[in-house]
This record gives structure tokens, sequence and C-alpha cells, in this order.
């Protein structure tokens, strides 16, 4: 299987820290994300930063979701994605505009990635938190949160299906949005077969039910190439 890029993620993310304007710091995180999630198997490129015709919207990302039961079948046909990479928590405000950015596509599900995560806490639902909350509560409308430090622990493509499933998981049964760091990495290797050293077995084998041990397959470099491609900003 072809092994991950996740020495190349580094240097995206590492350019978009060295990036002069928040549009090309942005572009580095959708770099990021494009490489990422169109190796899941059943995944693939569609749009990036397309425009609504009144020109009042962008969507940062959209993928197709073909449902493999390798990649993310529990997740609906279409994916979309809005990237921050902010170095501050991305506020209420920003969350509730992907909210309505989801709502108007007449989609349920939505995927932020956020660098440094979210305002609020996660635990007590308060701040952007809330507005994840209620818009589940009111509308079925779901959305995760993916943090810089979450993107950096990836080592395999079942790393990122791991994290996702495990994340969905979750938010439909009310627990925290936002994983720590710890916690991030500790899932992360147990999806790749590796608990840690102090881990105890039947704490390890409680986590493991609900997780993807699957690994996906990466989607054709000529696919990917287009993807990276309709970024504005190329390197």
């Amino acid at each position: 299987m072809p092994g991950f890029p996740h020495r190349k993620i580094a240097g995206q993310l590492a350019q978009g820290d060295a990036a002069p304007t928040t549009e090309e710091k942005g572009a580095a995180l959708e770099d990021v994300i494009v490489d990422s999630f169109c190796r899941i198997r059943g995944l693939g490129f569609l749009h990036r930063d397309q425009a609504n015709a009144a020109g009042s919207s962008e969507i940062d990302i959209l993928l197709y979701n073909q449902g493999h039961p390798l990649g993310l079948p529990f997740l609906p046909n279409y994916l979309i994605f809005e990237c921050k990479n902010w170095a501050t928590p991305v506020s209420s405000g920003a969350v509730d505009a992907f909210v309505t950015k989801i709502r108007t596509c007449r989609l349920e599900f939505g995927i932020l990635v956020a660098a440094n995560g979210i305002t609020g806490d996660a635990a007590d639902a308060t701040a952007a938190n809330d507005i994840i909350r209620r818009a589940f509560d009111r509308d079925n409308i779901k959305v995760i949160v993916i943090t810089r430090a979450e993107i950096e622990a990836f080592r395999k493509v079942s790393d990122v299906v791991a994290l996702v499933r495990v994340k969905f998981g979750r938010l439909i049964m009310g627990f925290n949005c936002i994983l720590n760091q710890t916690a991030a990495a500790t899932l992360v290797g147990v999806a790749g077969g590796d608990a840690g050293a102090g881990c105890q077995r039947g704490r390890r084998d409680q986590r493991v039910k609900f997780l993807d041990r699957s690994a996906g397959l990466p989607m054709c470099e000529h696919d990917l190439g287009i993807a990276r491609g309709c970024s504005r900003f190329k390197g």
C-alpha cells in the first residue's frame, strides 16, 4: 500500500505558516486537505474555491463520496470543507456562516478544518461549539471539526478514516466535537495497529470497536494533480 505523504503535508503546513496573506495561508491548508482526503477510497475531487452565482458565498472544497465500504460509507455523497488556517480559534460567527453554507446547498454535513480549533468549551457546548450543537439539534446539520494537531498526527489513510468516523459518532451521540491532541494521537495509533506500550488491553479493545482499521487507497495521481491545480495560489 502506498505510504501517506505526511512529510509533504508537514511542508505544506510550514508553507502556510510562512505565507504573507490570509488567502495563501488558507490555500496551503486546502492543499493539505485535498492531499489527505482524496486518498480515501471512494472520495474524489469536484470543486475548489467555487463561488455561487451571486458571488456572495464560496465553497473552499467540494468532494464526492461514493460510499466505498473501506472509505466513508457513513457520510453523504457530497462533502463540503471549510478551511480556516487561523492563528486563533474560529469564532461563533464563522462557524454559523459555514452552517448556513451547508443549509443553502441543501446538505446536512460539512467538515470545518480549523487549524487552532473553535471558540468555547466542547464539553459544555459554549460559543462556537454551541452553534454546532444547535445546528444538529434543530436542523440535523452535522459539522465536525478537524484541527492542525490532528492532521499532523496522520501517518496512514486509515488514520484519516478513523478520526472522521470517531468524530462523526461522537457528534451524533452528543459528545465533544473536538478531541484534544493526546486523544487524537491515541486514536490514530490504535487505528494503525499501535495502541501504545502503556495502554491496558481492556481499554484498547473498547476503543478499537469504534475505529475503522481498514486502509483506503489513493486516487490516481492525475486526479490529485487536477485538485491541486485548482488552487489560486500555486507553489
